[in-house]
């Protein structure tokens, strides 16, 4: 209970607006990126990696495209398009090198001459016999069979390398699109023909694609739900709109901060409002249903307020520092996605913390709130709950230290596994290219060896 006398003076206009105006502010939207670089510079492969010469250095990356050769009657007219195609990719931005085999360079002896000529030329007639020697020329030379041509000759690929300036998100979405482009160019003029992409700018790209739907569908859908559960819990749509204007604001401010500090938000780090959302709701909901409570129970709404201010503000204080110096401790991470997800989520709970014991306050004592006639739903809930643990408690610390217990042994099920391509839902194309080209052709993954003249 307050003190016999005390006052309360609440000045909710001023405060509230001023806090809802910094938040604003601070919104700054940061970079969406397709950098996915998780071994950080303290590494020793990271440490090596830039001391590379040539295209290492340079961060060259590759793409590799599939045409299928199937079925026989058309093979000239496949020829044919992997022959523009691999001319075409020439021509796409940062391109350094294309390899196919349309430009493999053939060696033969013609009389007493070296001949040294593309495998399929555009001056080349395309007989039944000359694709039949163009196909077992393929397969039988080793840095062509199952790298550019599959195995058994129904599928020839096209590897790209592309040197990457120093804006690379920007250059890799201009590569993309003209890949894209290429792409619907060359299908369209050859119906029957399906090109699959993959490699390390595809996968850069689809990380970036994933980020972003994951941001544009998560983050309503969460706002959705947390309305849904919140005016079915409290019975109150003060009490709802405060919890959301708090979650709201904190995951802004968390955004918004890392966009003006330069955050460049990736796959690794754009889960974060996500996570700000999740602690910001746990904040909002103690303050308003105790809120709530006392002010059904006959409190006034200004005592309603002070009280749950008083009776959450150790807890609250206590999860949102050890909360911050948790996720502040990926900093120590060897990735830097990690670096930005920990302290993105640190700010923004720091920022919940602070406007819950300034901006819902204030809130709550701004708007009109009809005093409820009888207990919350939650309220009654834990009541419930708290009765029936206490009245059942020997059986119900043996059955969840059983269940814990159980539950636990499916640690050792756990396999630590960097697989790319699994990332990605069956729905997005370029695991479905992938797929494609790692059954017909060959593996994405590339090791690579520096060594020095000297």
């Amino acid at each position: 209970m307050l003190p016999d006398g005390l006052t309360v003076q609440v000045p909710p206009w001023r405060t509230g607006g001023a806090l809802v105006c910094l938040c604003t502010v601070l919104l700054t939207p940061p970079t969406a990126a397709a950098e996915w670089e998780f071994a950080g510079h303290a590494a020793a492969e990271a440490r090596v990696f830039p001391n590379s010469p040539g295209d290492a250095a340079q961060g060259s990356q590759a793409i590799s495209m599939a045409v299928a050769l199937q079925p026989e009657f058309r093979m000239r007219k496949r020829l044919r398009a992997l022959l523009e195609l691999t001319e075409a990719s020439w021509a796409l931005p940062f391109a350094t090198r294309v390899d196919s085999i349309a430009n493999f360079q053939h060696s033969q002896v013609i009389g007493d001459e070296l001949v040294i000529d593309n495998l399929i030329s555009p001056d080349r007639q395309l007989t039944p016999q000359s694709i039949s020697d163009i196909r077992g020329i393929a397969l039988a030379e080793p840095a062509l069979g199952g790298l550019l041509i599959s195995e058994d000759g129904r599928v020839a690929g096209i590897a790209i390398n592309f040197r990457l300036p120093e804006k690379t998100p920007e250059a890799i979405r201009e590569i993309v699109a003209n890949l894209r482009t290429l792409e619907a160019d060359i299908e369209s003029r050859y119906p029957d023909i399906n090109i699959h992409m993959t490699g390390n700018i595809m996968l850069m790209s689809a990380f970036d694609e994933a980020s972003l739907e994951d941001m544009s569908t998560l983050i309503p859908a969460m706002f959705v739900a947390i309305v849904v559960i919140m005016t079915f819990l409290v019975h109150s749509f003060a009490g709802m709109a405060a919890v959301v204007l708090l979650a709201v604001l904190s995951s802004m401010t968390a955004v918004g901060v890392a966009g003006w500090s330069g955050v460049v938000i990736n796959a690794g780090s754009s889960s974060a409002p996500l996570i700000v959302l999740t602690m910001a709701l746990a904040y909002g909901v103690h303050l308003v249903t105790k809120f709530l409570a006392d002010f059904a129970s006959g409190w006034s709404k200004c005592e309603a307020i002070v009280n749950s201010v008083e009776f959450n503000l150790s807890p609250v204080s206590l999860t949102s520092v050890t909360s911050a110096i948790g996720f502040l401790s990926m900093n120590g991470s060897d990735a830097p996605p990690f670096h930005d997800l920990g302290t993105i989520v640190a700010v923004g709970v720091t920022t919940a913390f602070l406007l819950s014991f300034t901006l819902v306050p204030a809130f709550l004592a701004i708007v009109r709130i009809r005093k409820p006639r009888k207990r919350i739903f939650g309220q009654r809930l834990a009541i419930t709950l708290g009765s029936f643990v206490v009245s059942n408690r020997r059986w119900v610390f043996w059955s969840m230290t059983a269940l814990i217990v159980l539950l636990a042994t499916g640690i050792s099920r756990i396999e630590l596994n960097d697989d790319w391509v699994g990332y990605f839902d069956k729905r997005y194309e370029f695991r479905q290219d992938t797929e494609f080209i790692l059954e017909n052709l060959t593996g994405i993954d590339l090791l690579e060896y520096s060594i020095a003249a000297d």
